[in-house]
């Protein structure tokens, strides 16, 4: 049956629509880097991040953050076509040595969102320290127990109490989404996660290290997932390509603290990181994306201009500045890359 004439002018009305509204992409990444084992593809490598970098320039608009700002807070809140802002989390110190070069040779600006507690630490971030207890070849007891949050999960590895460089390697793929796990190694790691994500931060640690504690065999640290020191971040900080922004302190989930603990991990964290660079801190990147109205409001009220969320969809004309959408980059090649950016236009 024929649509009425009125139907399909609406139609290609709202398309044109579409078309023409103003619309951003903040992409967000974490380490570039070369890892062997990356449970929620945090990680790029360098070559692999230049290709989406060319794709980017070729492809898009690429805007800093507070240009996109500063567009969608005017009356029209027109963007250029295909605006792209690209961000960074948690403040590694291979941003500085492998992103940093890569990001200048392509003329691309970025944001880095900084943890400011981590800054100088000799110990990698707390999920990327538990994979490389559980996941790098060592040995541990068969039965493995620790004291979490008031009780004590045991688990049963059985004959994964000792963890081969060629099982390591077998398993290098798997990632912390999908349902089925290789080994006990993999189910421990996905349990423990889910207990420690919500733990404040010393809690993290020492639950880290009573699992070191049970480790019969040393698992060396990486240097190249470490964290950045305040001289390194400086030096970031002094490209005219970096804005700095926070990540909090420790890199809590906000929602699940006191209003007094969250307004102490945003503004200590900018004053921190203000007092290092000598430049003004102006944006957050909420941890693990996940905020209320009343972090928002915390955020709007310590003096940030923008915060931003990870929820996988593009920002617009009338999108709350502290509630900015990103979406996470993977490890895709420069033609899946383009693919993704071109779905998450249209989407």
């Amino acid at each position: 049956m024929a649509q009425p004439p009125w139907r399909s002018v609406l139609a290609r009305a709202r398309y044109a629509l579409t078309q023409h509204q103003s619309r951003a992409l903040i992409l967000f990444y974490h380490g570039v880097e070369e890892v062997q084992s990356d449970p929620w593809r945090l990680h790029l490598p360098p070559a692999r991040f230049a290709e989406q970098l060319a794709v980017i320039k070729q492809y898009a608009t690429v805007l800093r953050l507070d240009e996109l700002v500063r567009g969608l807070q005017t009356k029209t809140g027109k963007l250029p076509h295909r605006s792209i802002v690209v961000t960074f989390d948690d403040g590694y110190a291979n941003n500085l040595t492998h992103a940093l070069p890569l990001l200048k040779q392509h003329g691309v600006p970025a944001t880095i969102f900084v943890a400011s507690g981590y800054l100088g630490s000799e110990r990698e971030f707390w999920s990327d320290e538990l994979e490389r207890l559980l996941l790098s070849p060592n040995r541990l007891p068969e039965t493995l127990q620790l004291r979490i949050n008031g009780h004590s999960p045991v688990w049963k590895l059985g004959v994964a109490a000792e963890y081969k460089a060629e099982e390591s390697a077998q398993h290098r793929a798997w990632n912390a989404w999908q349902a089925a796990t290789p080994s006990a190694r993999h189910q421990v790691y996905r349990d423990l996660y889910q207990e420690m994500q919500p733990l404040p931060f010393g809690e993290q640690r020492r639950v880290l290290d009573e699992l070191r504690a049970q480790l019969e065999t040393a698992v060396p640290t990486r240097p190249l997932q470490r964290f950045l020191t305040a001289d390194e971040l400086r030096t970031l900080a002094q490209d005219e390509l970096i804005e700095i922004g926070s990540h909090t302190v420790t890199h809590p989930l906000l929602p699940q603290l006191p209003v007094t603990e969250q307004e102490r991990e945003i503004c200590v964290s900018r004053r921190t990181l203000e007092e290092i660079t000598e430049r003004p801190v102006t944006s957050l990147a909420y941890p693990y994306g996940r905020y209320t109205a009343k972090t928002a409001e915390i955020a709007r009220a310590a003096g940030m201009h923008c915060a931003c969320a990870a929820e996988g969809t593009v920002a617009q004309t009338r999108t709350d500045l502290f509630r900015l959408p990103r979406c996470p980059v993977q490890d895709w090649d420069g033609e899946q890359f383009e693919r993704m950016l071109t779905w998450w236009f249209r989407h």
